[in-house]
């Protein structure tokens, strides 16, 4: 059979949390409840670093993950077994979790502060500069920003850069994520480590490539998306990363138990 037991459950809990709430009419209150929030965030709650990644943004984001799950999971599974799989499955994802989380707790802890200056001396240079680092779409606020400067005492235009401020952080402090990506991209390094040289084809390349080179390139991508950060990007790239690098140590760690 070609779906192993647990890429089976697995896939069936991921496709069902993507049925069962958009039939219900539910989606938004699930991914509020089960999606990760930030650590600073009154949504957060401990148990979401285990039911994020079995949450999805539409069925392609849910297809795409399934892919490699199922395409590269089941061979996992066949050389390590059942419950070894699943280890390296939740590892994988509660990993990429815990640094996407280490890392927006660094970034939000100086943002809050930043918030709190601004709130204490308001100032037309103040607020350019807070758009500027933690709003991506900045140039929203330029003609506000200038209407600031020109009017530098306006109690009216003060008291709605601050409530500009607070509605900035507070959409950051709402975000979330969601998605099996982490523990996805943990099972494609794993494959590339354990079986290097198997040959696979991808659409719409003549070709077969070389699972190494797959896991260079899903590498590389993920890299990319942390440095450059564009406009617009929803995708956790970091997370991605943390996968591979729970991923390789979990790897490792295996190694070392078969050579005893």
């Amino acid at each position: 059979m070609f779906l192993t037991p647990a890429v089976r459950n697995l896939l069936l809990a991921n496709v069902g949390l993507l049925l069962i709430p958009n039939l219900l009419g539910r989606a938004g209150f699930f991914k509020e409840v089960l999606g990760l929030h930030f650590l600073q965030s009154p949504l957060f709650s401990p148990y979401q670093l285990g039911t994020y990644m079995f949450m999805h943004d539409g069925f392609m984001h849910l297809l795409f993950n399934m892919l490699g799950l199922v395409f590269f999971g089941s061979w996992l599974e066949r050389a390590w077994g059942l419950q070894r799989f699943l280890m390296f499955y939740f590892v994988c994802g509660i990993g990429a979790g815990l640094l996407y989380m280490g890392v927006n707790y660094w970034e939000l802890h100086g943002m809050l502060a930043d918030q709190a200056a601004f709130m204490e001396s308001p100032t037309a240079d103040g607020f350019l500069d807070f758009v500027r680092q933690y709003y991506h779409s900045y140039r929203d606020y330029l003609p506000f920003a200038d209407k600031l400067s020109a009017n530098p005492s306006n109690a009216t235009l003060l008291d709605a850069a601050r409530m500009q401020v607070n509605a900035i952080v507070q959409a950051r402090l709402a975000g979330s994520m969601i998605g099996a990506s982490g523990a996805v991209y943990g099972i494609i390094l794993a494959f590339g480590l354990l079986f290097p040289n198997a040959e696979m084809f991808f659409f719409p390349l003549p070709f077969p490539v070389k699972a190494k080179y797959v896991v260079l390139f899903y590498g590389a991508t993920a890299v990319y998306g942390v440095i450059r950060q564009a406009e617009g990007d929803n995708v956790a790239h970091l997370a991605h990363l943390g996968g591979m690098l729970f991923g390789w140590l979990m790897v490792r760690v295996y190694d070392g138990q078969a050579g005893r």
